[in-house]
């Protein structure tokens, strides 16, 4: 995103920051107030501030949590292949907000599995800003503004994604796609329920049929997220036993 800086008094001094960028601001711990306040007093919150890079693109920030017995917590930020932005790290003692910067209004928002109906998007300053709770894992997902080009009807999925089991065996299953081109292909991210992602796929999809693909996981929860040219197509929780 190029930017231009607006116009400065000679009392002030621009702040440059490179894209690819993700770190945490605000009261986090006592040293940072004006007055030292040595008491935590659950008043606090901090603000994780993303700056995206191009596609492909990842980078994280090691937080230390003194709150919670000084637990190192990564917060990343990642670009994949189809300009979905993704903002993730494990819960964090104090409540917050996800400060992401984007060039333009996003196509969908999703924290965690579930979309945000009406995210908060400031145009004049070019942030999305989405809040997230104290002691809960942290997943944004950003659908870039994007649009779908099909040679006869949008790219619409005929049915759910789906897990299916048999023995040691897993697949996850992509509904059959209609109005695909024969490159069609799907961008598959597999997560823990911490945040941490555990497969990433590019997967070419089957017009006439479902699309199964297989899975190795530990055991454990997880979360599966399928998306096409930016634009989610569903999110499934898997749950292997």
């Amino acid at each position: 995103m190029d930017i231009t800086s607006p116009e400065m008094s000679l009392t002030q001094i621009p702040v440059y920051i490179k894209a690819n960028s993700i770190y945490p601001t605000g009261q986090v711990f006592a040293g940072l107030a004006k007055k030292w306040e040595p008491e935590f007093d659950g008043s606090r919150t901090m603000t994780i501030n993303a700056f995206s890079g191009s596609a492909g693109e990842s980078v994280s920030f090691t937080y230390i949590d003194y709150v919670d017995g000084d637990k190192e917590k990564v917060m990343e930020l990642e670009v994949d292949d189809d300009d979905v932005i993704t903002v993730s790290a494990p819960a964090m003692t104090l409540p917050g907000t996800v400060a992401l910067r984007l060039p333009a209004a996003p196509t969908s928002v999703y924290r965690g599995s579930s979309q945000i109906a009406f995210p908060v998007y400031d145009a004049g300053a070019n942030k999305l800003t989405v809040p997230f709770e104290a002691n809960e894992p942290i997943m944004v997902t950003v659908n870039p503004t994007v649009e779908i080009v099909a040679p006869f009807e949008p790219v619409q999925a005929k049915g759910l994604i789906t897990v299916r089991h048999n023995g040691t065996d897993r697949e996850l299953v992509i509904p059959r796609m209609t109005g695909l081109d024969a490159r069609g292909r799907a961008a598959v991210r597999i997560f823990s329920m911490t945040g941490r992602e555990i497969v990433k796929k590019s997967v070419p999809l089957n017009r006439h049929a479902s699309t199964p693909l297989k899975i190795t996981t530990g055991k454990g929860v997880f979360l599966a997220k399928v998306s096409m040219h930016g634009i989610s197509m569903g999110t499934v929780k898997i749950i292997i036993p």
